[in-house]
């Protein structure tokens, strides 16, 4: 089967077939004890972004009745995540970027953390880079070549609230609330600058490339 995996606030992980795009029906779902913000799945293992309730590890090799496997409450409130490697990396609200080691999924644990200015709301890894929206200081681009020690290399702060961010190539896209669309050129990950931006009717709150 085909299958998507849905953050549904306070009714938890859905897990949706697609495999028929004209009929999609839920399959199984886990009620997390927080409020599901964001999940990325990677492996046989769903990773929940749960506000308060900080990481969730679920199980889904078996769609129709996702587990709970292993848990790390972050000290913030977890609104996003993005699994590279064995890391999760979670954008933790006032807490900004936590790193957890999640080579045990069944019991993961923080191993680095980079507070960024403001309120860290998205983020998305690529290289050796974790690109995080923070809602009042724009884009932040962390180094995460030792996990143990994320630093701030650059950053670009957009005019709007940054509320979403994804990389593809040498561009970071972050959905900028009131303020659009902004594109950044991250070729210098250093001097990051926006190179285009588009308004949006409404605010801007996600973005995929």
């Amino acid at each position: 089967g085909l299958y998507a995996y849905v953050a549904a606030g306070g009714e938890g992980l859905r897990v949706i077939d697609i495999s028929d795009p004209s009929s999609p029906k839920e399959m199984g779902a886990y009620d997390t004890p927080g409020y599901a913000l964001d999940v990325h799945v990677s492996g046989s293992y769903a990773y929940v972004a749960d506000e308060k309730a900080g990481l969730r590890v679920i199980d889904i090799l078996d769609p129709s009745s996702p587990r709970e496997v292993g848990a790390y409450d972050t000290p913030g409130w977890a609104e996003a995540v993005h699994i590279l490697g064995s890391y999760a990396y979670i954008a933790d609200w006032a807490e900004g970027l936590r790193v957890i080691d999640i080579s045990d999924p069944s019991s993961p644990g923080e191993i680095g953390a980079y507070d960024t200015p403001g309120l860290a709301y998205a983020v998305h890894v690529s290289g050796s880079y974790a690109y995080v929206a923070d809602y009042e200081a724009g884009l932040r681009v962390i180094d995460i070549s030792d996990p143990r020690s994320p630093k701030e290399v650059g950053a670009y702060d957009t005019p709007g609230r940054a509320r979403a961010v994804h990389v593809s190539g040498s561009y970071a896209y972050v959905a900028d609330w009131h303020g659009g669309l902004r594109i950044i050129d991250i070729s210098d990950p250093s001097s990051p600058r926006e190179v285009g931006a588009c308004g949006t009717p409404g605010d801007a709150r996600g973005v995929h490339v």
